[in-house]
């Protein structure tokens, strides 16, 4: 791999480095409390948080 390959400009697919831009920061992984806590932020209605918990569900049986 040469030099220039590793010169990415990484504007271009929008990388992030700092977190410092955000609102709110949430623990690392997907979990139950997470996906509450993202829902309860966003003021979604309480079918988005059930469609989102059994959607969870799901993805946890696979």
């Amino acid at each position: 791999m040469t030099q220039e390959n590793l010169n990415m400009d990484y504007s271009k697919y929008d990388f992030k480095e700092s977190t410092e831009m955000y609102v709110h920061l949430s623990k690392k992984g997907l979990s139950k409390e997470v996906i509450q806590e993202i829902s309860k932020l966003k003021n979604e209605p309480q079918w988005m948080l059930d469609f989102r918990l059994r959607s969870y569900e799901v993805f946890m049986k696979k």
